[in-house]
């Protein structure tokens, strides 16, 4: 269930297992998690799914495969990219959802840094990682209430930046206006800027990618390569074309 007016989620299983008889027992699962509306923004839920929320990779693969790669450091072209984006994969939380950093900017309205929302709910007790499919990211298990109170001390410590945007019936200013239950430290904590590798490069070159180039009705100038690439041997098609006449 997601919340339509911020970025508040909860997981709900499809099924749980009991593993305490000699053999184990499937059933349905119990809930909602949450409420109908949503408890900070009075939004409605959003339901989606289903998507495997268990573990995401298997750890002693992921290390396996590491070493590897380490050990034979000329037989890949792209070691730094594959050597990066498994280190980020190895110290990736097992939840299957995340924060976006961008969205809760744009929420709030403020300028906050990653490592600052990272930080202060890393000091808060809870667990935080990037995602394999966003550097940026914030995955955590810590719950919606922890996110935004962290969220919340940041906006307050410059209240008049996007003030004019937080009026008192937007999703943000129903946010600010809770009262917070949990003490937000900034300090920088251990692990809240991420890995500094090579796990999330730029493409190598313009247009990069498995699909065909994107075309649209305007004419895009052709880079010097690609001119060149279609130009290619022009002249000697010409020429056989004269000499089958």
């Amino acid at each position: 269930y997601q919340s339509l007016g911020c970025d508040a989620f909860y997981l709900q299983p499809m099924g749980q297992v009991d593993m305490s008889k000699k053999t184990p027992k499937f059933d349905r699962s119990t809930g909602p998690p949450c409420t109908s509306t949503c408890p900070f923004t009075g939004s409605r839920m959003k339901f989606g799914g289903p998507f495997w929320s268990d573990a995401l990779h298997n750890k002693e693969f992921v290390k396996n495969l590491i070493q590897h790669i380490q050990q034979n450091p000329k037989k890949y072209g792209t070691e730094k990219r594959m050597l990066g984006q498994l280190k980020v994969v190895q110290a990736e939380l097992d939840l299957p959802l995340y924060y976006s950093h961008e969205s809760l900017v744009r929420l709030f309205h403020t300028s906050a840094k990653l490592r600052d929302v990272r930080s202060g709910i890393i000091n808060a007790g809870y667990k935080v990682s990037q995602s394999h499919a966003d550097p940026n990211a914030i995955k955590t298990n810590a719950p919606p209430n922890v996110v935004f109170d962290v969220m919340r001390y940041i906006v307050n410590q410059n209240p008049e930046q996007g003030k004019a945007k937080r009026g008192p019936d937007t999703n943000s200013g129903k946010i600010m206006a809770m009262k917070p239950e949990t003490k937000v430290e900034l300090a920088l904590a251990p692990g809240a800027e991420g890995l500094c590798v090579a796990a999330f490069l730029p493409n190598p070159e313009e247009n990069w990618g498995p699909k065909a180039r994107a075309t649209g009705t305007g004419k895009r100038k052709l880079t010097t390569k690609e001119r060149s690439k279609l130009n290619q041997g022009k002249r000697s098609k010409k020429n056989n074309g004269n000499n089958d006449q």
